[in-house]
């Protein structure tokens, strides 16, 4: 597999090259793109620098390896086939897929912008059952035959872990790899201006710096209930793709793909708040569920033109329509309809969500966890939307107003912000 050298236009960068991962990302930015793709792919990933060195801490670490890295020996030997694989990545300037010393499928995937090696991400731990022969095996490159694998017991280990057939994994490969790309492009060429108009900008910073400070806080907030949820929403539809790929033809799959991709650039971009980039964000998550569900999801978005560049300083209206949608298409046998409708009125923006679904407020989670056996994840949801919520209201005081009518057909949720606050 092969990864694109990143091409950026001298134009934009005034012919300076990127010195490393952290300046084009920083390190908060960094783990969070890999914590995204680590949630919707339920891979393991780790970012290392040119050196090999990591920079970012383990996303989703499993069972096996936690248990084979108890034994000071083995985590050796799982140090050595990581760096392997990163240095086999480098050197080739390819995408390398390769099972570890204990049979799990890895992938290092290198960043490389201009013909400079940076990094990468190194990632995997999959359990593969159809590998094809010529796939690298790290226990046959590291000269391990005096170690006796055929010891280790890996059965309570691998009972939740993650399973791929080969064609599955190289696309989920595959997907990582552009979306990395993609992200590399827009950030080195982000990193650049950045520096540049440092000068020009620092006395706007200075009075910005207390709306920043309350955006900032709320983003944290709304970040960290996202990435909660992202497992679960997130990963569903990861494994929506491989479903597809199964029973339906490859332009089906090609169509849910694309509008996958361009939620997810969208869901973890930090920085884009307009009422117009909701409402695409929507229109591409809409999009994928309406090839995932077919005719039992129908919905309407609509926004008002005089809104579209209204800045909004939350994105919980997402997390408000895929919780919704996700319980009203799998805990309910009826045909799901969902309504988003964004205005204007007077000096107030107003989102407005209304669903046949199972209801959002606290008695109806009440009421859906009678009836029905639920994961932990979904245990969590009320909490997690009740904490949004207050969070919300305190940061925003009175410019935010939050109300959920509910009756036994349908859920209604007004959001309403002032403008200009």
């Amino acid at each position: 597999m092969n990864i694109p050298n990143i091409k950026i236009n001298e134009k934009y960068t005034n012919g300076k090259n990127a010195e490393d991962l952290y300046s084009i990302f920083g390190k908060e930015y960094l783990e969070q793109i890999q914590r995204v793709i680590s949630d919707v792919t339920g891979l393991a990933f780790v970012t290392i620098d040119y050196k090999g060195q990591p920079l970012t801490e383990m996303t989703n670490f499993s069972k096996r390896c936690k248990y084979i890295r108890q034994t000071p020996m083995h985590k050796k030997i799982c140090e050595l086939s990581d760096a392997s694989g990163a240095i086999r990545a480098a050197v080739s300037k390819k995408t390398s897929i390769y099972f570890c010393p204990f049979k799990l499928l890895e992938v290092a995937i290198p960043i490389i912008i201009n013909d400079k090696y940076l990094g990468a991400f190194i990632g995997g731990q999959a359990i593969c059952s159809d590998p094809p022969e010529k796939i690298l095996r790290m226990q046959d490159q590291l000269l391990l035959e005096e170690i006796d694998f055929s010891k280790l017991d890996f059965f309570d280990e691998d009972a939740d872990a993650k399973k791929y057939t080969y064609r599955e994994f190289e696309s989920t490969v595959k997907l990582v790899e552009l979306i990395i790309s993609e992200l590399v492009k827009r950030e080195a060429i982000s990193s650049y201006h950045e520096k540049e108009n440092k000068s020009k900008i620092k006395a706007l910073e200075e009075k910005l710096a207390q709306v920043e400070e309350k955006n900032l806080e709320l983003k944290k907030k709304i970040s960290s209930i996202n990435n909660t949820v992202n497992l679960l929403f997130l990963n569903n539809m990861m494994e929506s793709i491989s479903n597809l790929a199964l029973i339906e033809e490859a332009e089906i799959t090609s169509k849910y793909s694309e509008h996958f991709r361009k939620f997810v650039m969208n869901f973890i971009d930090v920085e884009s708040n307009s009422a117009n980039f909701i409402y695409k964000t929507l229109i591409e998550y809409f999009k994928m569920k309406e090839i995932q569900y077919r005719d039992r999801l129908k919905y309407e978005i609509s926004i008002e033109d005089d809104v579209r560049e209204t800045k909004m300083p939350f994105k919980s209206l997402i997390t408000y329509v895929i919780i919704m949608s996700y319980l009203g298409l799998n805990f309910n046998e009826d045909d799901y309809e969902i309504k988003v409708h964004l205005k204007k009125d007077s000096e107030y923006f107003i989102a407005i969500i209304e669903d046949n679904g199972l209801g959002i407020s606290e008695d109806s989670f009440e009421r859906f966890k009678s009836t029905h056996i639920v994961s932990t994840e979904i245990e969590d949801i009320n909490k997690y939307l009740r904490q949004m919520e207050e969070d919300s209201l305190n940061i925003f005081s009175g410019d935010l107003q939050i109300k959920i009518e509910e009756n036994s057909k349908n859920t209604k949720i007004f959001m309403k912000y002032r403008l200009n606050s």
